[in-house]
């Protein structure tokens, strides 16, 4: 059975607000779209010799800069080599990392677009090590960025139909009341605007 990996249910859920936001006052948004992938570094596919300390993903536009941004580095071990953060930084999305084992790595990331679309993908590259250089000791389960000693259940790559965790669900209530403020304020947005393009009627 195939699995994938996951970010948490937190990040997910903030995720799912700002696409709820952008698809509520989508046609005042209608010029925007989904964010392209246009480079990554490593590259694609690359051999890497020397430790990359830094991994990003570039996009053809500008991202928006929420905490639910991720980062996960796996190798091929099937061990962790990062922390699983990444930092929004204009049209980019960058994480820090320390290899291990030498062979093929996997970036997993995740980032929301400037129309609001969570966007998730991946790229591989080989890891070399040139004589001389630092190996990292990965970890076994999937680091989940600003959590300390997270359990395994928020931690390890589970099955596509995966449960919300326990212990978040104060913040899945409070999230999804954000997303029907959000679809609500985006209704009267869209109201307003409405009514402010429609003509008056003529005056006797």
């Amino acid at each position: 059975m195939r699995t994938r990996k996951t970010f948490g249910v937190l990040p997910r859920l903030l995720l799912i607000a700002g696409a709820a936001t952008a698809l509520t006052i989508g046609p005042a948004t209608a010029g925007l779209a989904h964010n392209q992938v246009i480079g990554t570094s490593p590259e694609a596919d690359s051999i890497v010799t020397v430790q990359p300390k830094e991994l990003s993903v570039t996009t053809n536009d500008a991202l928006i800069d929420l905490e639910a941004s991720a980062m996960i580095v796996e190798g091929p071990d099937g061990l962790f080599y990062n922390d699983g953060c990444a930092v929004v930084d204009g049209n980019s999305v960058t994480g820090t990392a320390e290899l291990g084992a030498s062979g093929k790595y996997t970036v997993t990331y995740l980032f929301t677009s400037i129309d609001g679309h969570a966007t998730e993908g991946t790229f591989n590259f080989t890891w070399d090590p040139a004589e001389g250089e630092p190996i990292a000791n990965g970890l076994k389960t999937q680091p989940v960025c600003g959590v300390s000693g997270s359990s395994v259940d928020n931690q390890e790559i589970h099955e596509a139909t995966d449960a919300p965790v326990q212990g978040e669900s104060v913040w899945v209530t409070v999230l999804w009341i954000a997303v029907a403020v959000a679809a609500v304020g985006g209704t009267v947005l869209l109201v307003i605007v409405k009514a402010k393009r429609s003509p008056l009627p003529p005056t006797e």
